[in-house]
């Protein structure tokens, strides 16, 4: 039986990272208040100047306004806002990392057995994927949160890392020791439900 990622429940997971991981919702605090910030200077800013004459010079030759430095200041203000653009970033990794970090997602339950590749967004190394075996059989716990729909489960398993050019008999897959692993259930059909059939 293959299981496959359901989209919109991961992106809901991702969503919920936001309010149920403190550091993300700190970095996402600040990421908002300082794009309003660097916004409204941009739009309020110019304003400002062109109705008091603030940061306007007068051009010695022509006795005309010159507003070059209020154009000037309003060009760094836009270069500024790249800094929202990282702090954005930072924020979307943070949130990828509690739901796991996974990408390229592959699972399937074959013969009592879980099976199932991926690779860490930040962390693999280039074409290298992961394997992990789980004996559904010898299941010794496990649990489930229902807000964050982590599964944290100890059993029998191995797991070993594998690149493009492995071969999967170079492997000793039937060597397996107590270990836990934690997964999140944004599969289709419900991982956490197969589980339970096992326990």
């Amino acid at each position: 039986m293959h299981l496959i990622v359901d989209k919109k429940k991961k992106k809901k997971l991702l969503h919920n990272a936001l309010k149920l991981y403190k550091p993300a919702h700190y970095v996402y605090i600040i990421e908002k208040s300082l794009l309003i910030i660097l916004l409204a200077f941009i739009v309020i800013y110019p304003l400002v100047c062109y109705l008091t004459d603030y940061h306007v010079m007068i051009n010695t030759f022509t006795q005309k306004k010159s507003y070059l430095l209020v154009i000037d200041n309003v060009i760094w203000s836009v270069c500024m806002l790249s800094i929202p653009f990282f702090i954005w970033v930072l924020r979307m990794n943070l949130q990828f990392a509690y739901i796991g970090g996974l990408s390229g997602e592959a699972l399937s339950i074959e013969d009592g057995k879980l099976i199932y590749t991926f690779t860490y967004l930040f962390k693999s190394l280039l074409g290298s994927r992961n394997l992990l075996i789980v004996d559904l059989n010898k299941i010794d716990r496990l649990t489930y949160d229902e807000i964050t729909h982590k599964i944290e489960l100890e059993g029998m398993m191995v797991e070993v890392i594998f690149k493009p050019d492995s071969k999967i008999d170079e492997f000793d897959l039937e060597n397996m020791a107590t270990n836990k692993v934690v997964l999140f259930d944004y599969f289709s059909p419900s991982l956490i439900e197969i589980l339970r059939e096992y326990v």
